[in-house]
């Protein structure tokens, strides 16, 4: 190939690889970061378009070791990261290829579970390794190789060190390419987790259904004024207790409740997921979530905590007022199919805005109305009326954990929740509530001993719960470079 035909046929296979190798990075750029800050967006757009350009130009350089292993690093860079929000549906990052690395010994596990997901971008990985060793088009002048490599490190060099300005972050809104690669030099020079191995001792057999609950957005306040609304049934509530969530933030949350986050001196402490842990004593998990599309997983799990999930329904397809009704109805026969199940549910819950989270016309409200009020309301609806219907369908064989992933403040025009600069106590205030037929109760506990509750219900071995102090996290959970934690604390 020669001329104008071979350079228009090279950046035709050079746009579609790019195409094919960042599949979600129109949704990223134009719908993630234009929606919520304009300036990070022309930043990102513009950091895409110059990388593009520069990785064309290195593709078209005469063979060279620096460019085979230059390009090649883009290229791993690009299977890995589409490969990950294929199956997680999140943005891969640091601390998602730590979590990697220190669970090789699971990768032929995890090639077979994903195996749908790991071959057509590995079929892109080879297309475009293709492209890096037989197409070689109208070759640059041999002096000008040194400036467009220098060009390219240049690049990264600036986006590595905005990364460790970031503690390893800044990942999201870069290309595929550039995503598994900007973070590996931080990685190789700190650690955010420790994971701790601990021993799993099995004290009794225990064969309940263990249900997990956690609502979106709930405030103890709110929440507690929803139940007086209609006093009629309020047994089923007499053991609520005020807690505080983990974190103010959701995913952040859910992460630290799923793997058992633990602080030491300061020191982010990871334990062995839950979902592992129920399948590896027998249980059958389940897991429905009211928020997220089918197999897009927003929660931060690993694709090996996934794969250890025997049954996902997804409630995303409904409209918001239907959502939580729809998971109730799939719940209740779940739990009446059997014992010893571990189902985790993502309720859609009272995100804002309030008012298409149920129907206002029931309770006789408008949007005109006060957000307070709407909330509560919906908390009525969604929240109330929804554990009043579960309580009363479940046998003696289910054990019901439920609790929000972080609460609600309604001060002055400050953020509701996932506010990192100056957060208010009620963004971690939310409902605790341990449930059983028989009405047995639990000690107090802190917020970080609900992951022990949950092993204590699988009859695992663990120590007794003493009150203690609440940690409430806001911001990155993130200690590298000597990043301070941001958390509060509270008895």
């Amino acid at each position: 190939m020669s001329g104008i035909y071979s350079k228009i046929i090279f950046i035709c296979l050079f746009l579609s690889y790019i195409i094919l190798s960042n599949n979600n990075i129109y949704d990223t750029l134009f719908i993630d970061i234009a929606h919520n800050d304009l300036n990070k967006f022309y930043f990102y757009f513009f950091v895409n378009i110059l990388f593009f350009i520069s990785f064309f130009l290195c593709l078209l350089l005469k063979n060279s070791i620096i460019k085979f292993f230059l390009c090649i690093s883009f290229l791993f860079s690009a299977f890995a990261s589409q490969v990950f929000q294929d199956i997680s549906g999140n943005i891969i990052n640091i601390n998602d290829i730590e979590i990697a690395l220190l669970n090789l010994n699971s990768l032929g596990d995890f090639i077979q579970e994903y195996s749908s997901i790991i071959i057509p971008n590995f079929l892109v990985l080879i297309y475009g390794f293709l492209l890096l060793i037989f197409f070689k088009v109208s070759q640059l002048h041999i002096n000008k190789d040194g400036y467009v490599y220098s060009g390219i490190i240049l690049i990264i060099c600036f986006l590595v060190t905005l990364s460790i300005k970031r503690g390893g972050f800044a990942t999201q809104g870069l290309p595929t390419q550039l995503q598994a690669v900007i973070p590996i030099p931080s990685l190789m020079i700190t650690k955010n987790f420790e994971f701790e191995n601990e021993k799993i001792i099995i004290e009794e057999e225990r064969n309940e259904n263990i249900v997990l609950i956690i609502d979106e957005s709930v405030s103890f306040e709110f929440f507690m004024q929803a139940i007086e609304i209609d006093d009629s049934e309020n047994e089923y509530f007499n053991n609520t207790k005020k807690f505080y969530s983990i974190h103010n933030c959701s995913a952040q949350s859910v992460f630290s409740l799923m793997n058992g986050l633990k602080v030491n001196d300061e020191k982010i402490i990871i334990r062995k997921n839950l979902w592992v842990i129920a399948k590896e004593n027998g249980y059958e998990t389940v897991y429905l979530s009211g928020q997220e599309k089918e197999n897009n997983y927003q929660y931060l799990q690993s694709p090996n905590d996934i794969r250890n999930i025997d049954k996902k329904i997804f409630f995303s397809k409904y409209d918001h007022k239907k959502r939580d009704k729809e998971i109730l109805e799939n719940l209740i026969p779940i739990l009446k199919k059997g014992k010893k199940k571990f189902v985790v549910v993502i309720k859609n819950g009272s995100h804002f805005p309030y008012h298409n989270k149920f129907d206002l016309d029931k309770y006789g409200l408008n949007k005109e109305n006060n957000d307070e009020l709407i909330y509560t309301y919906s908390l009525k609806e969604n929240s109330v009326e929804f554990l009043k219907k579960l309580f009363v369908s479940i046998d003696e064989d289910t054990r019901v954990l439920y609790l929000s992933d972080h609460g609600q403040a309604f001060q002055n025009k400050s953020f509701k929740h996932c506010n990192s600069t100056n957060p208010s106590i009620n963004e971690w205030k939310v409902p605790f509530i341990y449930y059983d037929v028989q009405g047995n109760n639990i000690e107090d506990i802190n917020n970080l001993e609900v992951y022990d509750l949950v092993l204590s219900l699988f009859g695992i071995k663990r120590e007794k719960f003493k009150p203690s102090t609440n940690y409430l996290f806001y911001g990155n959970l993130n200690t590298r470079f000597d990043t301070n934690l941001k958390f509060k604390k509270t008895r």
